[in-house]
């Protein structure tokens, strides 16, 4: 929080100067916050697509990785339908409205589920997450919420279990 420092003024009396703080940010610093940022990605389609982790009830980054390397194939529609040879992490779903990212699940090389990125205004903020749907394109998988700007009441909900099953 910015510090405010009364400082005397002989025209108006006093005035209100806002005092912001710089602040350095280390390279390697923001390197673990983009690999953090990515890992996060990585377990909300996972668990979008309903894959759960198997050595305990939560994900380490290790398992993550490998099997979202395993098993998932991240792919560019543009608004044709046509696949692009973009990458998935590159889209701003803010700015890209031409194309389309979507995540396939695939075991022993056969299609199980769809994962796609969304978002949509919520009372407060625009909410951010991924919906999985299976290969029939008619069944919902999951869904998942990993950004949004809502208060602690019901919008504030939607990253609980509870919410998302």
């Amino acid at each position: 929080m910015p510090k405010r420092i009364l400082i005397e003024n002989q025209n108006a009396g006093f005035g209100v100067v806002t005092v912001v703080p710089i602040v350095r940010v280390d390279p390697v610093t923001i390197t673990q916050l983009h690999a953090r940022a990515e890992i996060d990605m990585k377990k909300n389609i996972l668990s979008a697509l309903d894959i759960k982790p198997k050595k305990s009830n939560k994900w380490t980054t290790d398992e993550v990785q490998s099997v979202y390397e395993n098993s998932i194939t991240g792919i560019v529609l543009d608004k044709n339908g046509n696949q692009t040879d973009k990458d998935p992490k590159e889209i701003d779903p803010d700015k890209d409205n031409d194309y389309f990212p979507i995540y396939l699940h695939k075991v022993n090389q056969e299609i199980n589920g769809y994962a796609i990125p969304i978002s949509g205004k919520g009372l407060w903020s625009t909410l951010y997450g991924y919906f999985a749907i299976e290969p029939d394109c008619k069944t919902v998988k999951g869904i998942t919420f990993y950004k949004h700007g809502e208060t602690q009441g019901l919008g504030g909900e939607v990253e609980k279990a509870w919410f998302q099953d």
